[in-house]
């Protein structure tokens, strides 16, 4: 399966969407991004169809949550199956 990113928007809120393997591949494209995401209010990170999560993966989720501190956006994340929700509540992702 291709991994890859798709961001849009819809009622004021950015979707960003990973599909296959959030990898070292995949975390240099979302690293791309994360300087547009800085003046959203606004980001859900859809793991639907998003099978496998690895440490270059929470770490840009990380990144993306510390780049957003200073700002009053808001990260939601939906569809993580049970193996990336677990890994996401024991790093306190969540």
């Amino acid at each position: 399966m291709n991994s890859k990113l798709e961001i849009s928007s819809r009622d004021g809120k950015t979707i960003i969407k990973v599909s296959g393997q959030f990898d070292f591949n995949t975390s240099r494209q979302f690293l791309e991004y994360i300087p547009e995401l800085i003046d959203k209010t606004a980001i859900l990170i859809d793991f639907s169809d998003c099978h496998y999560l690895d440490s270059s993966g929470l770490g840009c989720i990380l990144k993306l949550k510390k780049s957003l501190s200073d700002h009053a956006a808001k990260i939601e994340f939906f569809g993580c199956n049970e193996k990336i929700l677990n890994v996401m509540q024991m790093m306190k992702i969540n």
